[in-house]
């Protein structure tokens, strides 16, 4: 079965967060984006009980796998999941918009949906099986649940670094206390 994703990328344009254009990430960020992307088809296995078409589609061998997998072969030990070709090269793309809309994360409101709009304004899929025509929407929604988290979580470490993050047990105790 021949499984293509088509981008609609706008060619020849620097990293200058317009949507759609190219990100460079280095190979610890191109590992770790690998390993997740292994996640989300581990996660949506789940879901797909055993449809051999899906699978064969989103699920990559272990013996082909791109050099951006050294961190998935380090820590398998047998057990991760790797992804196809496919999901990478999508995963590849979602990451990329991710990183061009995230000075405007903070001020928007539903942002997975806009990362989702975004993401399949730039891809299309041809040839993926008619049983489960959004394996690949839901694998990349659930990157980006997970990279919004992690972003999230990465936010509120800063923010409490740079703040004072001393826990008091009400407003009137920490009138009263000096303990910094």
């Amino acid at each position: 079965m021949l499984n293509n994703l088509v981008l609609n990328r706008f060619q020849g344009q620097s990293s200058s967060g317009a949507p759609g254009a190219d990100v460079r990430v280095c190979d610890a960020e191109a590992n770790v984006c690998y390993l997740l992307a292994g996640w989300a088809v581990h996660k949506e296995k789940e879901r797909l009980q055993g449809c051999s078409d899906c699978l064969s589609v989103i699920c990559g061998d272990p013996g082909e796998v791109p050099a951006d997998s050294q961190l998935t072969v380090m820590k398998s030990y047998g057990g991760l999941t790797y992804p196809s070709a496919l999901v990478y090269s999508a995963v590849q793309v979602a990451e990329s918009v991710f990183r061009s809309h995230q000075a405007k994360l903070r001020s928007c409101c539903n942002v997975e949906s806009m990362l989702n709009e975004q993401f399949c304004s730039l891809v299309c899929y041809i040839g993926l099986p008619s049983c489960h025509d959004d394996v690949l929407q839901n694998i990349i929604k659930r990157y980006f649940r997970l990279r919004i988290h992690a972003y999230g979580k990465w936010l509120t470490d800063k923010y409490k670094s740079t703040h004072d993050s001393t826990q008091h047990g009400s407003r009137s105790a920490y009138c009263r206390t000096k303990v910094k």
